[in-house]
């Protein structure tokens, strides 16, 4: 590869003026300028490319840049000119990077070995006009073999996002279920444990009742006592008294067993949710 400034003393063939062009048009032209001009007879050919020196431009010198990098990139030789703004390039030299279709080039050969078919096409071949021919066999397989790569990769990412989203969408929903069953607990240990108080609530008044109807059987039983001719003794009467209140405290203990059993589920009940 070859390039150095001054060359404005080689003898030039043609000139390609590429001022107003964008980048892409310019080196479609530059391309194709080459193309022509390498069919030119003799050992050199020299051209002159013009870009301007980008002075002018807020971005510089993009296109002079431009035309430079696929000059390098083909190996020509070249030189740029004083005042930057030009080239001088030897159109004969260098390399293009694919090969012109002909008119033969139409028809397909089948070979049977695809590795022979693969190292047919990597192999470099000469132009009839003696530049270097890079057939893009073995970069077209290796640009396959990395999108077939990429395309792995990305589905492989895929899947796995949507496992993740799966993954989510279950925990989310056992949560809830989860979630469920406990405000369900909660509402029967609710339950049952305003039922043990009502029941509570009831057995207490019930006492009441009771205590109320005993205290007013022994006044009655005093008074009526008090009023006959054979008056029993005090003793006979706290006697009666004190049996009435045995079978009063009797019936209140199994009352207070039952009580005692309720309590015991609900809170046997609110350990087990826990």
């Amino acid at each position: 590869m070859k390039s150095s400034e001054g060359g404005d003393q080689k003898q030039i063939v043609a000139t390609l003026d590429l001022h107003g062009y964008r980048k892409d048009r310019a080196i479609r032209e530059l391309t194709n300028f080459l193309d022509e001009m390498s069919k030119h007879p003799g050992n050199e050919c020299w051209v002159k490319i013009v870009t301007g020196s980008g002075s002018h431009s807020q971005e510089g010198p993009v296109l002079r840049s431009k035309v430079s990098e696929l000059l390098l990139k083909r190996d020509i030789d070249f030189a740029l000119n004083r005042g930057r703004g030009s080239f001088t390039v030897n159109a004969k030299s260098g390399f293009v990077l694919y090969k012109t279709l002909r008119a033969e080039d139409t028809k397909i050969q089948v070979m049977s070995d695809r590795n022979e078919v693969n190292m047919n096409l990597s192999q470099p071949a000469l132009s009839s006009n003696g530049q270097q021919v890079y057939q893009l066999g073995s970069l077209m397989k290796s640009d396959d073999h990395k999108i077939r790569e990429e395309s792995r990769k990305q589905k492989q990412h895929t899947q796995e996002t949507r496992n993740e989203i799966r993954n989510l969408k279950q925990a989310i929903s056992d949560s809830a279920s989860q979630f469920d069953r406990e405000e369900m607990i909660r509402k029967q240990e609710e339950h049952q444990i305003s039922k043990v108080l009502e029941l509570s609530e009831r057995e207490g008044k019930e006492r009441v009742r009771k205590d109320d109807e005993l205290l007013e059987k022994a006044l009655l039983m005093s008074v009526k006592c008090s009023e006959e001719e054979n008056t029993p003794s005090e003793e006979i009467i706290l006697q009666s008294v004190l049996a009435m209140s045995r079978e009063e405290t009797t019936q209140k203990a199994l009352g207070d067993d039952e009580f005692d059993d309720q309590l015991q589920r609900a809170i046997k009940l609110s350990m087990q949710a826990n």
